[in-house]
This record gives structure tokens, C-alpha cells and sequence, in this order.
């Protein structure tokens, strides 16, 4: 019996923006963890900076195991009955709806380091639940190098618009509700973003979808659970895994992608802690200074859109390196001269590369030959 690829769907604007809006998720809870925990910790809850460091650091390990696993378990979903009638996919995006909201447990203050490490792993889990199967739906909706392009771009204007309220929530609640560098502005705003997570979920589910079945996979039996199968998943993953890294093109991009999350995530957990020790700021301070470099990267993701499109990854990517390095040095510069007027917006001149950083490493693997 001959396959038949089933008729591709086009994707309109909505399921651009419905998928994007995943991202409010998955860099919206990175900007809330990477700019605000460590401060919190530190600041509001009476833990040192090793165990604060510890509670950040330790789940990024757990990670090694739970996002390959995710992966695999998702792609071997495919010709089980789970499946075929919810999505080998999406399975994992419902079990995570009800569950976001935990999110606020985090900021709760006041409680112990196994309380905070055990909230904090378990809200890791669920994001790595989400992110995993949400990252392959864009590849499912198209092959079209285009369009995926646009799905990178409503990604990352989606991740820079969370930033921006990640970092100026903070701000707008001190104004309206009082608690001037008060716990209870971290949690208000902890709990907006668990709701808002939830709901940015639903929006994914409803607004994508999976690869459809061919005719030949239509044919396949449905696998029935064996435990057996089940308790040499893990054997399974780490082997197909370890052989994906003998792949050199993998590499260098896992190199990539790696290597500019990590300097971001290092450089926005110690960027708030500068602010407060270094520069005498408040939260307040913080969460303007924040706002601004975000600002500055939204403009940069709208124009590595178009430079995307037009040059291709590749280059983009180049140039956004580029500024990056180059913001480095003026961040540098600023430490020596350490202005007294103008310092904050001098600061939005900081580290707006990385918006087109981020763009240029997503659709690399998509680049045209």
C-alpha cells in the first residue's frame, strides 16, 4: 500500500500568534525566574546566596534528564491510542493547564530551603512538560521556510512583550497596591503570571496542530502500554541521544543555543543584584532598568525579523552577536565611568542584540541550502 501525505494546512495569522503566544510561557517564566528569584530569595526570604544559588542551579540538572525524556516519550506517543485521539503532542500542554497557577507557590515568603527547592522543581517539571512538545509544533504546522520564519518572529515578539511586563509588573503594582519592596508585590505578580500561563496555553492547544497521519501510519496498530518498553525508556533515549551528538551540524548548534541562553540567564540573574548592591537601587529602579533593556530588544526583534527573511539566519545571527559583544563593552564602560545622570537610560543601550540572538538561532537548522 502506496503513502499518501494528507493535504498540508496553511497556517493564517491567528496560528502564528496562537503558537507565538506560548512563549509568554516559555520566556515569560525565564524572565520572572532568571530577573526576580535570585533577588527574592536574598532579599525577602532570609536565604543565603549558596542556597539561592542551589535552588536555581539544581533543577537546571533534574533538566539533563526530564527534557530528553519528555522528548522521547512524546515522539513514541505517536502510534498509541493517547496519541492518536488527544496528540502525542498536546497531551502534555492539557495535563500542564490546571497546574500552572502553582507558579505563585514559589513566591510565597517566609518558608524553608526544601520548601522553596521542592516548589521550584515542581513548577520546572510542568514548564519542561510544556516547552518540550510546544517547541515541535511549529515544525509539525509547516515545512515552509517562510512561514517558519514567521513563527520564530511572533515567538520572539511574544517572549520580548513578557519580558517587558515581567520586568515592569513589578513597578505598576508597587503604584497601585503599595508594598514598596515588599514580598507581596512578588507574589501579586506571581500570580498573574500562573493564571496568565494557563491561559496562554489553552490558547496553543486551540491554535495548533499536529503533523497529520499518512495513510501508511493510519495502518499501524496501535501499541498497547507494555511495562517492559516503559522501563527501557530510559536506555532507549540516552542512546538515540548520545548518537544525535555524533551529528556535527547538531552540535554546533547545540553549541549555539546553549552558549546564548546561558549568558543571558547569567547576565539577567546578576544584572537586579548589581542594582541593589553596586548601585544602591530599590525594586522599583530595578524593574524600570529591566524594562528598558527589554524595550530594546522588542525594536530588535522586529527588525531581525525582516533580516531573517531577507539575508537569512546565518547572517542575522552574526550581526546580533555582533551588537551583543558590542553591549557587553558599553555595559563595561559604564561600570568604569559610572555616570550619575542619565545612567537608567543609558542602560537601554544594553544588550538589545540578543533579541535578534534568539531569532537567528531558532530557524538556523530551517536554513535554506
Amino acid at each position: 500500500m502506496t503513502s499518501t501525505e494528507p493535504s498540508a494546512r496553511i497556517p493564517r495569522w491567528y496560528n502564528y500568534w496562537g503558537w507565538g503566544s506560548g512563549d509568554m510561557l516559555g520566556a515569560g517564566a525565564q524572565a520572572v525566574i532568571t530577573g526576580w528569584l535570585f533577588y527574592f530569595f536574598t532579599t525577602f526570604c532570609d536565604l543565603t546566596p549558596v542556597q539561592a544559588g542551589l535552588i536555581l542551579g539544581l533543577p537546571r540538572l533534574l533538566e539533563a534528564i526530564t527534557c530528553p525524556l519528555i522528548g522521547y516519550v512524546s515522539d513514541n506517543l505517536r502510534h498509541t491510542w493517547i496519541g492518536r485521539t488527544v496528540g502525542r503532542r498536546k497531551i502534555f500542554l492539557l495535563i500542564t493547564i490546571p497546574l500552572l497557577p502553582s507558579f505563585a507557590l514559589i513566591f510565597i515568603s517566609g518558608q524553608t530551603f526544601v520548601y522553596y527547592l521542592t516548589a521550584f522543581i515542581f513548577f520546572e517539571l510542568l514548564y519542561t512538560m510544556f516547552l518540550i512538545p510546544w517547541e515541535t509544533l511549529a515544525a509539525e504546522m509547516t515545512k515552509d521556510y517562510k512561514e517558519k520564519a514567521k513563527f520564530a518572529g511572533a515567538r520572539m515578539l511574544m517572549a520580548q512583550s513578557s519580558a517587558i511586563l515581567a520586568s515592569y509588573l513589578p513597578t505598576l503594582i508597587i503604584n497601585n497596591f503599595g508594598g514598596r519592596d515588599s514580598a507581596q508585590t512578588f507574589l501579586i505578580m506571581a500570580t498573574i503570571f500562573g493564571l496568565l500561563f494557563s491561559a496562554v496555553v489553552i490558547l496553543v492547544v486551540i491554535f495548533t496542530w499536529e503533523r497529520p497521519f499518512t495513510d501508511a501510519e493510519k495502518a499501524v496498530k496501535a501499541e498497547p502500554p507494555s511495562l517492559r518498553k516503559a522501563l527501557l525508556i530510559p536506555v532507549n533515549m540516552f542512546r538515540d541521544l548520545f548518537s544525535t551528538l555524533r551529528i556535527r551540524a547538531f552540535r554546533q548548534h547545540l553549541s549555539i543555543y546553549l552558549g546564548g541562553y546561558i549568558s543571558q540567564d547569567i547576565f539577567n540573574t546578576a544584572f537586579p543584584i548589581f542594582v541593589a548592591t553596586v548601585m544602591l537601587g530599590a525594586t522599583v529602579m530595578i524593574s524600570q532598568m529591566m524594562t528598558a533593556m527589554y524595550v530594546a530588544q522588542l525594536i530588535s526583534v522586529m527588525v531581525a525579523i525582516h533580516l531573517v527573511i531577507r539575508i537569512g539566519p546565518v547572517i542575522a545571527y552574526r550581526i546580533a552577536a555582533g551588537f551583543f559583544t558590542a553591549a557587553l563593552m558599553l555595559l563595561l564602560i559604564f561600570y568604569f565611568v559610572r555616570p550619575t545622570v542619565g545612567g537608567q537610560d543609558l542602560f537601554a543601550l544594553v544588550n538589545p542584540g540578543s533579541g535578534g540572538f534568539n531569532l537567528g538561532e531558532q530557524i538556523l537548522p530551517d536554513r535554506k541550502s
